[in-house]
C-alpha cells in the first residue's frame, strides 16, 4: 500500500485500468502483493480460453461470457451518453 490512509482501503492496483501490473491487497487485516507473470501479449489467456470454449462447444462458458460483455457494453454505453458523447450522424 502506497500510504497509511490507503491501508484502509481494500486494494490498490497501480498502472493502466485495462491490465494489471502488479496488486496490492488486504485480507483480514494482512497485506499482499501479487505479481502476474508477463507474457508477450495480455490477450493470450483470452485468446486461449475462447479456443478452448470453441473446441469443446462450452455453451454454458461462451452464455456466461455472453453477459459480461454485455454488461460491459451496457456500462460503457451509460458512461457515454451521462458524459454527452454523441457519435456522429
Amino acid at each position: 500500500m502506497r500510504e497509511d490512509t490507503e491501508k484502509e482501503l481494500a486494494g490498490f492496483i497501480p498502472g493502466q485500468p485495462n491490465e494489471i501490473e502488479a496488486l496490492d491487497y488486504c485480507i483480514g487485516g494482512e497485506e499482499k502483493h501479487f505479481d502476474p507473470k508477463p507474457t508477450k501479449n495480455r490477450m493470450v489467456r483470452e485468446f486461449m480460453d475462447f479456443e478452448r470454449i470453441v473446441r469443446e462447444n462450452d455453451r454454458t462458458e461462451m452464455e456466461r461470457e455472453m453477459e459480461d460483455t454485455l454488461a460491459v457494453m451496457a456500462t460503457m454505453e451509460e458512461a457515454r451518453e451521462s458524459s454527452g458523447i454523441v457519435y456522429g450522424k
